[in-house]
C-alpha cells in the first residue's frame, strides 16, 4: 500500500472500523493483541497495511537500535493526531527479523501463569463441574482439564477482576475479547469463545459503547498481572522488575503531588469560604444600618468608619 496522507489515513481508518464492528472483529483483535495501547484507528490501519505486525518503530528509531531496513521494506502509516501521521516499519522489515521470538506454547503459557499467581494450583478430581476456580486465596483446577483449559478459565477470572472498575461497557463482551487476545497471543485455543456471538454483541452496541468496550478489553492486556505473564513467558523478568520499580516510584510521586494539589484546593476553598462569610456578614450589617432611624444610622456609620 502507498504511503497515506493524514486525510486518507483517517478516512480509511473510519471505514475499516465500521467494517470491523459489523463483520470482522477477530481481524481487529488479532492486530490489537500486540498493541494494546494503540488507538482503534491505528489498529484499523494495521489491518489494512500490515496485520501481522509485532514491533513497530520509525526508520530513525530502528537505526538507533542498531538495525537497518530491508530493501523491500514498505512504510506503514499511523495517525499521530488530527493533522499528522508517522511512518513506521515492523521488525520483520529489518535485518533484526531473524531474532528469536518465543513460540506460542500453551503448556509454557500455563506454567508462566502459575508463576504469576504466586501460589500452588491444587488439582482435584471433583471441582463441582467447574474447570478452575479461586477460593480462599488458592486456585483449584479439575484434573480432567488440559493446559489450555486451565489457562483459559484462570485468565477469565483475572480479566473479570480487571474489568470490575470499568463503567458503561458490555463487561461480558469485553471479557471475551480480552480472553481471545490473550489466548491467541500465547498459542492457547480460542475455541471456547464463540466469535459469532461476540461479533453480534459488539455490533449491537451504540458507537460509544463499542469504543468503550473495545478499549476496556485492550486495556486488560496492560494490567500488571498480564504484563507479569508476558515478562515471565519471554524471559524478561529483570526488565519487568525494573519497570515495576519505576512504576511504583512514579505512583508515589503522583500520590504526593495529588496530596499537595488537594491541600492547595482545600486552602483555596477555605479562603473563599472565609471571604464569602465576611461578605455575608457585611451585607447583614449594611441591611441592619439601613433599617434603623436616620439619626441612629449616622452614628452607626461613624462607628463603622472608625473601626475600618
Amino acid at each position: 500500500m502507498a504511503i497515506l496522507s493524514p486525510d486518507e489515513a483517517r478516512r480509511m481508518a473510519r471505514m475499516e472500523f465500521a467494517i470491523v464492528v459489523q463483520t470482522d472483529l477477530c481481524a481487529f483483535l488479532n492486530a490489537a493483541q500486540n498493541f494494546p495501547n494503540m488507538s482503534k484507528e491505528n489498529i484499523c490501519l494495521l489491518i489494512l497495511q500490515f496485520p501481522d505486525a509485532t514491533d513497530l518503530l520509525t526508520e530513525t528509531e530502528w537505526r538507533q537500535c542498531g538495525s537497518t531496513l530491508l530493501p523491500n521494506a514498505q512504510a506503514i502509516t499511523l495517525i499521530t493526531d488530527e493533522k499528522n501521521v508517522v511512518y513506521v516499519y515492523d521488525i520483520s522489515q529489518t535485518n533484526k527479523h531473524t531474532a528469536e521470538e518465543p513460540v506460542p506454547d500453551a503448556e509454557k503459557a500455563y506454567h508462566a501463569l502459575v508463576d504469576v499467581l504466586k501460589t500452588d494450583v491444587i488439582e482435584l478430581e471433583n471441582t463441582q463441574e467447574r474447570m478452575a476456580y479461586y477460593h480462599e486465596k488458592k486456585w483449584y483446577v479439575n484434573l480432567r482439564t488440559n493446559y489450555e483449559d486451565r489457562f483459559y478459565y484462570i485468565i477469565c477470572h483475572l480479566i473479570a477482576q480487571v474489568l470490575e472498575s470499568e463503567k458503561d461497557i458490555d463487561s461480558i463482551t469485553a471479557c471475551d475479547m480480552a480472553a481471545y487476545m490473550i489466548c491467541r497471543k500465547y498459542g492457547v485455543s480460542t475455541s471456547k469463545i464463540n466469535t459469532s456471538v461476540l461479533q453480534r454483541a459488539i455490533s449491537r452496541l451504540s458507537a460509544g459503547g463499542q469504543e468503550k468496550t473495545i478499549y476496556a478489553a485492550m486495556n486488560c492486556l496492560n494490567a500488571p498481572v498480564f504484563r507479569d505473564l508476558k515478562a515471565i513467558y519471554t524471559g524478561q523478568t529483570k526488565d519487568r522488575e525494573l519497570q515495576r520499580k519505576k512504576e511504583e516510584e512514579q505512583a508515589k510521586k503522583d500520590a504526593a503531588q495529588k496530596e499537595k494539589d488537594e491541600a492547595r484546593i482545600q486552602l483555596l476553598a477555605n479562603q473563599q469560604a472565609y471571604q464569602m462569610a465576611e461578605m455575608l456578614a457585611q451585607q447583614k450589617v449594611d441591611a441592619f444600618i439601613q433599617s434603623v432611624p436616620a439619626p441612629l444610622r449616622g452614628v452607626l456609620e461613624k462607628i463603622r468608619r472608625k473601626e475600618s
